[in-house]
């Protein structure tokens, strides 16, 4: 039991009576934490098949499968940072520090904008450029549903994966939380509009808990190698390159070949040469 008084004072004088009361001395009590949260668990099913199918493409040889899960008028944007509570080794996030739109360290007002991907094939061109072949550990998932209806449907995916490629001397363990927007398209087809990607170092426990339970272990692949995309999805890269450079077709081609069909990379090296005043003059 614990005695609490309360002394009031007015103009700076002890007003009469001070009020005395007692409360019982308790530690709070956290909530219990459940393992996701679900709204409607309708949506269950779909939200596993999305999850399965998603993250098998990530960490296949080919991630240009997730074309068709992307909008065209999609926006990915990812970030990281460096949770410094955990005690573990702290992995170096080196290779996305180019493409992390983390606030509290990028100042560069351009580079907020330019490291935001918009259209499916930026997006999913990035995967390749800025993300090393993965394997996802899918027994450590926790899918938390915001809001499930038919025309909108909004989770969070946390888990955790390694990197299969890494100058380290063991593959880095990193842990991550993902966001997803889906809305129906025409023919009634969730598509991707937002996705919202945030990584870390897994904690210790994380670490020493991946892939002891892999809830999906079919769904592990490969290392990932380099692939071509098929001559559809060429053409559909020409056609956007074109209208995002202001560009003609032939050099956006051009473009596109020589930094062998990265989209990401010919746009970087399109904004780093500044040609566009050039290639508009040869166009004309």
């Amino acid at each position: 039991m614990v005695d609490v008084w309360l002394c009031l004072v007015q103009d700076g004088n002890d007003l009469p009576a001070p009020i005395g009361t007692a409360i019982d001395e308790e530690e709070a009590v956290v909530p219990h934490r459940l393992p996701g949260s679900v709204q409607d668990h309708s949506v269950n099913g779909v939200l596993t098949s999305f999850n399965a199918e998603f993250f098998r493409i990530f960490d296949s040889s080919n991630r240009q499968g997730l074309l068709d899960a992307y909008h065209d008028q999609a926006i990915f944007t990812m970030s990281y940072f460096i949770n410094f509570e955990h005690q573990s080794k702290q992995w170096k996030f080196d290779k996305y520090f180019a493409d992390s739109r983390n606030f509290m360290k990028v100042n560069d007002e351009g580079k907020k904008l330019r490291v935001v991907k918009l259209g499916r094939l930026p997006i999913v061109s990035s995967f390749t450029s800025a993300f090393p072949p993965t394997t996802h550990d899918f027994g450590s998932f926790t899918v938390d549903s915001h809001i499930a209806t038919a025309a909108l449907i909004v989770f969070t995916v946390y888990g955790v994966f390694k990197e299969l490629e890494s100058e380290e001397k063991s593959a880095p363990i990193r842990a991550f939380y993902r966001t997803f927007v889906l809305i129906p398209d025409g023919a009634g087809v969730f598509k991707i509009v937002n996705d919202q990607l945030t990584l870390t170092n897994a904690s210790g426990p994380q670490a020493s808990n991946a892939f002891t339970n892999n809830a999906l272990p079919s769904m592990s692949v490969a290392q990932a190698v380099p692939t071509m995309p098929s001559e559809d999805i060429k053409n559909q890269m020409i056609v956007q390159f074109s209208q995002q450079s202001g560009m003609n077709e032939g050099f956006s081609r051009q473009c596109l070949e020589v930094h062998e069909w990265n989209y990401d990379k010919a746009g970087q090296a399109f904004l780093e040469l500044n040609v566009r005043p050039i290639w508009k003059k040869e166009c004309a």
